[in-house]
């Protein structure tokens, strides 16, 4: 499945790597962030200049802040659009292998986001939704959402071509 643009201008998704659901976000990231953390340790080596040991590349780690507005349309912002990411940290997915496919204890989906030739398959580590507006009776119409996500499985990155 390919993501859907509007116009030049491509769009960031969500996939649900389980279910294969997905949806477009109705405006891109206002601000986006990537962290990948390798592990590093000084060495204990008694009267010795301290060396440096690796010890592990932790799973990347990325964040993004998206906006959602039904201002034009006065629908509810969560139902048309929060929903669709909160739905995401549902614990509803029996693992089918590892440790916790023999207790039968449920997680939530594997997910992808992507945006142009960016993707990370990971899992949604946190929402922070800020409703910003409201129509006369108290329905909220714009939210302004935190997403944080956790790469599933760290991925080796191949070095770019010079030139």
């Amino acid at each position: 499945m390919s993501a859907t643009s509007g116009g030049s201008v491509q769009k960031a998704w969500f996939w649900n790597e389980d279910t294969s659901d997905w949806f477009d976000v109705q405006y891109n990231p206002t601000n986006f962030k990537f962290n990948k953390k390798v592990d590093w340790k000084e060495s204990d080596e008694q009267g010795q200049e301290a060396k440096l040991e690796y010890q592990k590349a932790t799973p990347a780690e990325m964040s993004c802040e998206l906006i959602f507005d039904t201002t034009g349309d006065g629908n509810d912002v969560r139902t048309v659009w929060v929903n669709n990411l909160l739905y995401l940290t549902n614990a509803n997915v029996e693992p089918n292998t590892g440790q916790a496919s023999s207790t039968s204890k449920l997680r939530p989906p594997k997910v992808s986001f992507i945006w142009g030739s960016f993707e990370l398959i990971g899992v949604i580590t946190g929402l922070d939704v800020t409703y910003l507006m409201f129509d006369e009776w108290g329905t909220p119409l714009r939210a302004k959402v935190a997403v944080k996500m956790k790469e599933w499985a760290p991925e080796e990155y191949s070095q770019g071509g010079k030139g």
